[in-house]
């Protein structure tokens, strides 16, 4: 009798500890309805694509306009613009609690003329003559670090394909395609009048890329101009890359995967830099810790606020597809507090 006690109280222990998934974890769809558990209204869910290309999945959701009529409040991640003005508006105050990852620059013993050899210094003209922008900052007598100095070469580099790819663009009836997702959400949210709320604040938003920031190793000055001169030697090359994962991470996204998110960003890394890169940051858990601060801690976060905002009325909530899949996924944390999460087709 005594054995047959432990066992059963072993078995319930086992059970008491396996994740408490009320249904299998989704692997695929974008837009779900949210009821039950002493909600009045429904409110939805909904996968969102932060780059160019996704509005075309409104293509095949025919119900998407007719839901989003329903709800009285948009609920999505931080605005952009407002977290760019609170970012700059810190670094005019504080330049090293937001830069703390890195050493200051310059100093005596670093600077370009002992860091590179005749032969990089030519090649880092060449780069910094190619681009008005980086010329500019020449001219102005503006000293660059080279993290920073491949920001801007890397930036400058993509808008010249742009620029490019525009001038060979024949307008059509399409062009709404071009937009970006959330963009068109929030304008739809505000022609409708419709309360919207974040559920970052620009200083949460900015706590969370600070702690980003803060896993990379702190580089040496010597291994700042390697990562710089290994993009400029290497630039066409990482963004053809760049270009042919952002297609494949499109593709998925269209085909409503929610698999892809995780998967296409360490396959980014490693096919874009050879492990080049997270080699000089001696950080190989980069990727990994780097998804749970930006996924699963917002997440969690997140779901501090979002009941008390399906009580309040109907709500729309548009956040990255990243966000929806997973043990820590917005679906899955839903269905743990009972709530029921059903795919709209």
């Amino acid at each position: 009798m005594r054995k047959l006690l432990l066992s059963i109280i072993i078995i319930l222990s086992i059970l008491q500890c396996r994740p408490k998934h009320i249904e299998p974890l989704p692997q695929n769809g974008l837009f779900w309805k949210i009821s039950g558990n002493g909600l009045k209204h429904n409110s939805y869910l909904f996968g969102t694509y932060h780059k160019e290309g996704g509005m075309k999945i409104l293509d095949s959701i025919k119900t998407f306009d007719s839901i989003f009529n329903l709800s009285n409040q948009l609920i999505c991640e931080v605005q952009l613009a407002d977290y760019f003005k609170f970012s700059n508006k810190k670094k005019e105050n504080n330049l090293n609690s937001i830069r703390n990852n890195l050493k200051p620059w310059p100093i005596k013993d670093s600077t370009y003329d002992n860091l590179l050899n005749n032969k990089q210094k030519n090649l880092l003209d060449s780069c910094i003559n190619s681009s008005k922008l980086l010329t500019s900052f020449k001219l102005a007598n503006i000293n660059l670090r080279p993290i920073d100095l491949l920001y801007y070469f890397n930036f400058s580099y993509r808008e010249s394909l742009n620029t490019s790819n525009s001038k060979n663009h024949i307008p059509t009836n399409d062009t709404l395609k071009k937009y970006y997702l959330d963009s068109y959400i929030r304008n739809l949210a505000r022609k409708r009048n419709m309360k919207i709320v974040s559920l970052d604040s620009p200083a949460e938003y900015l706590e969370v890329i600070d702690s980003v920031d803060n896993l990379y190793s702190q580089l040496s000055y010597s291994t700042e101009v390697d990562i710089m001169l290994y993009y400029i030697k290497n630039h066409i090359t990482i963004n053809s890359l760049r270009q042919d994962i952002a297609e494949s991470y499109l593709l998925s996204y269209l085909k409503q995967d929610l698999s892809f998110s995780l998967n296409t960003n360490k396959q980014e890394e490693v096919n874009i830099y050879n492990n080049k890169l997270l080699y000089y940051l001696e950080n190989d858990n980069f990727i990994i810790e780097s998804n749970k601060l930006l996924f699963d801690k917002r997440n969690n976060y997140w779901m501090n606020k979002i009941p008390k905002l399906l009580i309040e009325s109907s709500c729309f909530i548009a956040v990255g597809a990243g966000h929806l899949s997973g043990e820590e996924g917005l679906i899955n944390q839903l269905r743990e507090l009972e709530y029921t999460v059903v795919r709209i087709p």
